[in-house]
């Protein structure tokens, strides 16, 4: 069977890494709550993620220390490519200096353990 002319094969594609800590970002946290309508676990592939972002298709999955992705249309600028998710998930936001700052001003009240 021959595969349909615009199918795209994301198995045979390289992952490209974007460097954030598990610390910073949690793929299985943030892509499962309410507002990330646009991405779905994959079948059979624990941990990937499937979805849409800025007209194209995207695979995404993490280790320790790196956000992996595929994208399709694939080019061959991966710093744009990572440019896009560092946008979307808003990677230049500081958030260990956010946390601290928020239990420095909230000494002696009443403050989530998580945070």
């Amino acid at each position: 069977m021959t595969p349909a002319p615009h199918r795209h094969d994301f198995e045979a594609m390289s992952w490209r890494k974007l460097a954030c800590p598990r610390s910073e970002l949690r793929l299985d946290l943030v892509l499962r709550c309410g507002q990330s309508f646009r991405w779905v676990p994959r079948p059979g592939k624990e941990g990937e993620w499937a979805g849409a972002l800025a007209g194209r298709a995207w695979l995404l999955a993490q280790d320790e220390e790196n956000v992996l992705y595929k994208c399709f249309p694939k080019t061959e600028d991966s710093k744009a490519d990572a440019e896009v998710l560092k946008d979307y998930f808003q990677l230049d936001v500081e958030i260990p200096f956010l946390r601290s700052t928020f239990r420095e001003k909230n000494r002696g009240k009443f403050v989530f353990s998580s945070i």
